[in-house]
């Protein structure tokens, strides 16, 4: 399983990580804390809800930038598995860069997805 979140993250671009953390963070606050407020019986929800969450976002941009909506599927799912996949180490550190300085955040969140 490690093997495969290390090869996500090596295919992934800058904004592909920016994303990442904005999926991390949205399945953290609204949906986590907010609508469900850590209820035990969600817990696989919250484990494998990034990987949807990636999959609609990439959907979205697939379709907005006329590419093949399979391809936005792949590469969101993609991108939701590496995010699931380092979903502490991108929450850690995406609050620290954002409270700190944002432009270099594409790289806090690669470098520490590849520890």
């Amino acid at each position: 399983m490690d093997e495969l979140i290390k090869l996500a993250v090596s295919k992934m671009s800058g904004w592909d990580f920016i994303i990442a953390l904005g999926i991390v963070l949205f399945d953290e606050y609204p949906i986590k804390t907010w609508i469900f407020k850590g209820a035990e019986k969600f817990k696989k929800l919250f484990k494998f809800l990034p990987i949807a969450l990636g999959a609609i976002v990439y959907l979205v941009i697939a379709l907005i930038t006329k590419q093949p909506w399979y391809l936005g599927l792949l590469h969101g799912a993609i991108v939701g598995f590496a995010s699931m996949g380092c979903y502490d180490a991108i929450l850690k550190r995406g609050k620290n860069e954002i409270s700190s300085d944002v432009t270099n955040l594409s790289k806090a969140i690669e470098e520490e997805m590849k520890k």
